[in-house]
């Protein structure tokens, strides 16, 4: 009986949280971590194998689970197909944590996926200082948003920046890059919005939700500023620590926008995607490496772009995030 309470009443909840999106300040955290819901069912397939397997309880969590594959893996994460390009780039988007002091922690993921374009995020003055010295053979054009704050962006490219724009909200910050490829303009937008304080979970609720909404207003001045300046979306490359996962609201403004999930279109498991905490020892330094159960750190491209393959990189870098890696044709 309780199992088939829980099943019923975690769609219910699914269902709720899917219409209302980020309503209110509870909802936006179960849909951030709503894959998570379906965790206690494994303690109800302990319990069957331990009784004996009862008609009733295994063809109910078999339909759960069954779904829970499905509709949350795969629904709706289908990407139309579209015909690979005869150029490729491969971008990077990488947090390094604004406390790193192991640069070559941070470089080590870099030289083994050789992208051409890295999209950093928390980089201070100092990092990106030293980060342009051993960098600069292979990345002689870099564009930075020089601030001692945590939400500081920087990008390193193979290919000639043209130009650089910074976009400020209350949420983050972000740059705007236009970038000479391969005889060809492309966009790049570099993202990094705000987080939430763990103490705010407890007892300052309403700072939960503005944070949520002022993610959401971002993207919507993102957006705003690609239109008034006549920047396709099928040329853009939107990539970044977005500090929410794909059950907010924020991932489907930027879906309904155009873009598609680069990693989703390559890769049918969820799980190998996760970049955050990892590597926690930057923050706590009692803490050990840790497995990342989480997937806010996102390559979104337009209808130009083919996603060819997509990867996180475990590495010890002394961020708390993995970085991301997507291989693009155009």
């Amino acid at each position: 009986m309780i199992c088939f309470l829980y099943i019923l009443s975690l769609f219910a909840l699914l269902g709720f949280g899917y219409y209302q999106g980020d309503s209110s300040w509870w909802l936006a955290l179960i849909n951030s971590f709503r894959y998570w819901l379906f965790a206690p069912a494994l303690l109800f397939w302990l319990e069957i194998v331990w009784d004996g397997f009862s008609e009733g309880k295994t063809w109910g969590l078999s339909i759960v689970t069954v779904l829970w594959v499905f509709l949350y893996i795969w629904f709706p994460f289908y990407e139309t197909p579209t015909a690979a390009g005869k150029q490729t780039i491969k971008a990077m988007t990488f947090n390094i944590l604004y406390l790193n002091e192991n640069i070559n922690g941070i470089i080590s993921p870099i030289n083994k996926a050789q992208p051409d374009i890295i999209a950093m995020q928390e980089i201070t003055e100092n990092q990106g200082q030293a980060l342009k010295q051993q960098l600069s053979a292979v990345y002689p054009y870099t564009s930075f948003r020089s601030s001692k704050e945590i939400l500081g962006v920087g990008t390193f490219s193979k290919f000639p920046i043209e130009s650089s724009k910074q976009i400020v909200s209350r949420s983050g910050h972000c740059q705007v890059l236009k970038i000479k490829a391969h005889n060809r303009d492309i966009f790049v937008i570099n993202v990094h919005t705000e987080s939430i304080e763990p103490k705010d979970i407890f007892g300052e609720e309403e700072k939960i939700l503005a944070s949520y909404k002022r993610r959401e207003q971002m993207l919507i001045d993102i957006l705003a500023y690609l239109s008034n300046n006549s920047i396709p979306v099928s040329d853009t490359i939107l990539l970044g620590d977005f500090n929410s996962t794909e059950g907010n609201k924020l991932y489907q403004i930027i879906k309904k926008a155009g873009f598609k999930d680069s990693y989703r279109a390559v890769n049918p498991i969820l799980f190998n995607g996760f970049t955050w905490p990892t590597n926690m020892r930057g923050v706590y330094k009692k803490l050990k490496t840790t497995w990342p159960f989480l997937r806010i750190d996102y390559i979104y491209t337009g209808n130009h772009f083919t996603t060819l393959n997509s990867e996180t990189f475990q590495a010890e870098t002394g961020s708390d995030h993995r970085p991301l890696v997507s291989n693009l044709a155009f």
